[in-house]
């Protein structure tokens, strides 16, 4: 009795029940900082601490500090020329479904294009590259760029116009100070960013023709915040740095005016596939610190693979590493990492290989690997406008088809940034004169 007696006055238990509000603001930022956009988007509508919150701009380069890929879905076709930008934000394979629906759409500006033949002034566009979170848009059909936006802010910034423009005629000094007429024709630009002046900048190259049909490559490289482009130099043709018009896409192609984004930047540089005339194949990198052009060795088991190789091949960026893939008659699908990017050795490792016959899955060929999951699985696009997860350890593939697009669509690797152009570039400049998409009375991100 008396033991029955001390249980019924023993205290009950406490419980406590801790709510994410009730966190402090530090710890908050730290999770906060790890979620997608569209999450945030969200977020921002719970309350006025939390809009306050993703608001400050240490949060924002928190966020941006994660530098989690997420790339963007533009569509493109020769008839109809979508002027919207998806953006895919997945973290883990759950985080997509088998038919995945697009929902985070970003709007570039819809800009006159000013400078450009009045036949060709509409409102078609092309993704030059994409740097710290930036997009690089040019002209189509001839590749001539002529804005930098942050297309989740919405803001950007027009390129001034250039002395010399592709599709037009021009006047040009020569060497002897005589005024010489030139026709320009088609640009290869690309968009960087220079770490040790903090610049940022853009570069053409555009093929002159003379009277005399002499043809000759310039390069000019504009400094973000400055209003007139520098010639730094030119070359003889574009076999010199590798390059072909129908690998370019030269105007008197018609896919030209979709073709699909040409570069990748890392390290200060942005690189592209090469061919040279001696039917080997490299690397070819324009370096915005030094502003000159260098090679780059590929493998040695793809160096003589010449032009037919290159259209088997794939660059890009993959855990902060320039990756190089190459599919054997469809078969073995390889992937060779250049992890040591300043090792003048420059050695490369066959990071993965994938046999896609023994696997049995469709579809097979080239691959456009984007990042690794938090789950392990490479997250990779292929050209039949499918998504695919690859697991490494289970060797296993799940096959992601977006829903409700019937035309082909490129993916072009992205680092969403919060923060505005401004604090992004940091150039404190008179000339600079950033514009925005939306009116400056709307506080909202333009992504939905």
């Amino acid at each position: 009795m008396a033991k029955r007696d001390k249980q019924r006055r023993k205290k009950p238990k406490t419980t406590y029940t801790l709510f994410i509000t009730s966190l402090p603001n530090h710890i908050l930022q730290n999770i906060f900082s790890r979620l997608p956009v569209r999450t945030i988007i969200s977020c921002k509508c719970v309350s006025k601490e939390w809009n306050n919150m993703t608001n400050d701009p240490i949060f924002k380069r928190e966020h941006f500090s994660k530098k989690t890929v997420s790339p963007i879905l533009r569509t493109f076709e020769p008839r109809f020329w979508p002027t919207d930008l998806h953006l895919i934000e997945a973290i883990c394979t759950d985080d997509l479904v088998f038919h995945q629906e697009l929902h985070s759409k970003i709007s570039p500006p819809h800009v006159p294009f000013t400078y450009v033949p009045n036949e060709l002034n509409i409102s078609k566009f092309g993704i030059v590259n994409s740097c710290n979170g930036l997009l690089c848009i040019c002209t189509t059909p001839f590749n001539n760029p002529i804005y930098v936006c942050n297309p989740i802010t919405g803001e950007y910034i027009m390129l001034p116009k250039p002395k010399m423009n592709p599709g037009l005629f021009c006047y040009q000094m020569d060497e002897e100070g005589k005024s010489e007429l030139y026709m320009t024709n088609f640009v290869v630009s690309g968009f960087g960013f220079n770490p040790k002046t903090n610049q940022y900048k853009v570069m053409r190259m555009m093929e002159l023709e003379t009277t005399q049909e002499t043809r000759y490559v310039t390069i000019q490289v504009l400094t973000l915040g400055s209003t007139s482009w520098e010639t730094i130099g030119s070359i003889q043709s574009w076999d010199s740095i590798g390059l072909r018009l129908e690998q370019i896409g030269a105007p008197i192609i018609q896919e030209a005016s979709y073709k699909k984004s040409f570069c990748v930047y890392l390290n200060g540089a942005v690189h592209w596939l090469c061919n040279s005339t001696y039917n080997t194949m490299f690397i070819a990198s324009f370096n915005f610190e030094n502003e000159n052009i260098v090679e780059i060795l590929p493998p040695s088991q793809l160096r003589y693979q010449g032009k037919q190789g290159v259209g088997n091949m794939r660059l890009g960026v993959l855990n902060d590493c320039l990756y190089l893939t190459d599919v054997d008659s469809y078969v073995n699908f390889k992937i060779w990492v250049l992890k040591d990017y300043n090792d003048p050795k420059i050695s490369w490792t066959l990071h993965l290989i994938i046999d896609t016959i023994s696997l049995n899955i469709w579809p097979r060929g080239l691959y456009q690997p984007i990042k690794y999951l938090q789950n392990g699985d490479l997250f990779m696009f292929h050209p039949s406008n499918a998504l695919v997860c690859y697991n490494p350890n289970q060797k296993t593939f799940r096959y992601f088809k977006i829903h409700g697009i019937d035309s082909d669509f490129e993916m072009v690797p992205h680092i969403p940034c919060l923060l505005p152009i401004k604090d992004v570039v940091r150039v404190e400049d008179p000339h600079l004169h950033i514009l925005n998409i939306r009116s400056y009375f709307t506080t909202s991100l333009f992504i939905f």
